[in-house]
């Protein structure tokens, strides 16, 4: 094992022709910022990479992020990560008012890249869930350093009694909660129009649409672009007619 890392396991072997070693039970690798746990690793010496199976977590200390799955390959030169076997990112926030978030993101396919701009690559059936936000799509790329997740191809995003959907939906967080979220491309929103008329639809569509957030909830959305907007009316709680706006 290379100097900066230390390495502990209750087995381990050394196979000197094919500069590999071996290492199972109790697994765990630590460095500066990473603590890697997993039931067996093996790292080939002339490659510079290492495989880790069984209920594989790395820790990264930096943002108190976690990634998990049966199977991760890691290679030290360019400091890249694939977890496969179902792979999950878990990041556990405390607000300063003590209620504790947490952002999750499960998909089939999951890269880490640690070169000059930090990121996590979510692909195939990608599912996102950070506090009443939650968003599908094939392929999520979440950049912790920036506060920012991005969704594409057939993104879709739910809060509360609202669905939205575009071409790529940009989330962007301060200080870990929601703040905005900006959809581009054949936006469109919908939400429920009233609990007692279930089959009533308020809609709004543009090719661009901002959603503003304070406190972790939904303040107002602006749309740009051929915006349209249908919104039910009622008198007394009963429905009448409905309002179509252009613009």
């Amino acid at each position: 094992w290379n100097r900066r890392d230390l390495l502990t396991a209750k087995e381990g072997k050394y196979l000197v022709d094919e500069h590999v070693a071996y290492f199972k039970n109790d697994v765990k690798v630590i460095d500066s910022t990473t603590t890697i746990t997993a039931h067996e690793l093996t790292y080939y010496e002339n490659e510079h990479k290492s495989i880790a199976t069984g209920d594989v977590r790395v820790l990264n200390s930096r943002d108190n992020g976690t990634m998990v799955g049966g199977f991760l390959e890691h290679f030290d030169d360019t400091k890249y990560s694939k977890m496969i076997e179902a792979p999950k990112y878990v990041q556990v926030d405390t607000a300063s008012s003590g209620k504790i978030d947490t952002l999750v993101i499960i998909a089939r396919e999951m890269e880490s890249y640690d070169d000059s701009t930090r990121r996590f690559v979510a692909t195939d059936s990608v599912h996102l869930v950070r506090s009443e936000l939650s968003g599908r799509c094939r392929r999520g790329v979440y950049y912790p350093d920036k506060d920012v997740v991005d969704l594409r191809d057939e993104p879709i995003i739910w809060y509360e009694e609202s669905q939205v959907t575009g071409d790529s939906v940009h989330i962007q967080l301060k200080k870990r909660r929601l703040d905005r979220v900006f959809i581009h491309g054949n936006a469109f929103a919908i939400s429920q129009s009233d609990s007692l008329h279930v089959n009533r639809f308020d809609q709004l569509t543009s090719q661009k649409m901002t959603l503003y957030f304070s406190d972790d909830k939904l303040q107002h959305i602006e749309a740009e672009g051929t915006a349209v907007s249908l919104y039910f009316l009622y008198d007394q709680g009963q429905p009448d007619g409905v309002n179509k706006t252009s613009g």
